[in-house]
């Protein structure tokens, strides 16, 4: 008997000693699913993060689409309207030298200034007039071209 209670005393020690492992394994599965369990709590909240920004980004996408496809459509619009603008402007190449001639002259005399009741032919009347038109614009003291006298009382610049 006493060898049957030396085997169970012994059987009874490897046991315990079993149990304190199967312990300090269990404490350190514990340990590291807590870590774990952790780790998965911050991916988690990172993984929420990146949803809210692609479903972000998406609704950004999706509008710049349709501002695209608006644009698109305006452009479009334009370009017709520019080609109907074309179309519908004709341009007259049958119009002589004659029409261009008078076109030219009306322009080149779009900055003519007449002043009465001056001869032209006076230097100091020259002078009077050159500071009247520098009253009224500046740069137009340096750009008498040319008098010319136009009837009695008139004299054109």
């Amino acid at each position: 008997m006493s060898d049957n209670l030396a085997s169970l005393n012994t059987f009874y020690k490897d046991f315990t000693n079993d149990v304190a492992k199967i312990k300090t394994c269990q404490t350190a599965l514990v340990t590291e699913m807590m870590s774990c369990r952790a780790l998965l709590d911050q991916h988690s909240i990172s993984l929420s993060d990146h949803q809210a920004q692609l479903d972000s980004n998406k609704s950004r996408l999706d509008q710049l689409v349709n501002q695209h496809a608006s644009l698109t459509a305006e452009v479009s619009s334009f370009s017709t309207d520019l080609d109907s603008l074309r179309d519908s402007v004709s341009l007259d190449h049958s119009c002589g030298s004659t029409h261009t001639a008078e076109i030219l002259e009306r322009v080149r005399r779009a900055n003519n200034i007449m002043v009465k009741s001056q001869s032209g032919t006076n230097p100091l009347e020259l002078n009077e007039i050159a500071i009247i038109v520098g009253h009224i614009d500046s740069a137009g003291t340096n750009s008498i071209v040319e008098v010319i006298r136009v009837g009695l009382d008139s004299l054109c610049l």
